[in-house]
């Protein structure tokens, strides 16, 4: 088992980083996105054991749900708290003499059309439920992105993050199931944040995942790849002995 593990380990290293890598070359941010979010998705992505249950593994919120506990595991291991510092930090957070905060994380939380239940509302025209979870979680965001580096908890950063990346979900399914027009067009502004965001957030991601695995490169705490490399008869092999996938 540890030999197979570590294996798939390799496989989701070696994938993340190279669309991550591949990023840095994009000329645009249409690109940049697709590129970062792609390295973001090899890091969590795991292989669906059960297959009773794949027919209904595809819905948002499902995924929605592996992504949190990718997430969370993430922050457990995050013992040098680089996702608090790039939250925090001055590239992504500027805050004002007059108590106000600017930059693109405030930006992203506070952007209504990057908020999945307002979507909801605009094809339902339900009861516009959405201002007041909308507005309950930017307040509190709003309130734990005010306080210094040092005096932010665990739970803060937690709740940061899930709120950030809740955003960036729903445009990545703007833009991957074509809801947005490819370099032109409205909603320029929150993929600008959105990419330097994920720009900042994927390496250090990736830091945190190769530092757990640098550890014990044959864990199964980030469980097993869904497409990794096998040959014709379905048997794991090295990336050097794979002549396909």
């Amino acid at each position: 088992m540890s030999e197979s593990q570590q294996r798939h380990n390799d496989d989701r290293m070696r994938r993340a980083k190279s669309w991550y890598e591949h990023s840095l070359h994009a000329q645009c941010d249409d690109d940049k996105f697709i590129f970062l979010w792609i390295a973001f998705n090899a890091a969590y992505g795991r292989a669906l054991l059960d297959p009773n249950v794949h027919r209904d593994s595809g819905s948002a919120e499902q995924e929605w749900e592996r992504q949190k506990g990718f997430l969370r595991n993430l922050l457990y291991k995050d013992t040098r708290q680089l996702i608090r510092d790039v939250l925090w930090g001055c590239d992504l957070l500027d805050r004002r003499g007059d108590g106000s905060l600017h930059g693109s994380v405030p930006r992203l939380l506070h952007n209504h059309y990057v908020y999945c239940f307002f979507w909801y509302y605009v094809h339902n025209r339900v009861e516009d439920y959405w201002r007041t979870g909308f507005s309950s979680a930017n307040d509190l965001s709003t309130e734990y992105l005010r306080k210094r580096k040092p005096s932010v908890t665990p739970p803060e950063v937690r709740h940061v993050l899930e709120e950030v990346f809740s955003r960036l979900y729903t445009l990545r399914n703007q833009m991957f199931h074509g809801g947005t027009t490819c370099g032109t067009g409205k909603g320029r502004g929150q993929l600008v944040d959105a990419t330097k965001v994920m720009k900042n957030l994927v390496p250090a991601m990736l830091t945190i995942l190769q530092a757990d695995l640098t550890a014990e490169d044959s864990t199964d705490y980030w469980g097993t790849v869904a497409y990794p490399h096998v040959d014709e008869k379905g048997r794991l092999i090295d990336e050097n002995e794979a002549t396909a996938n």
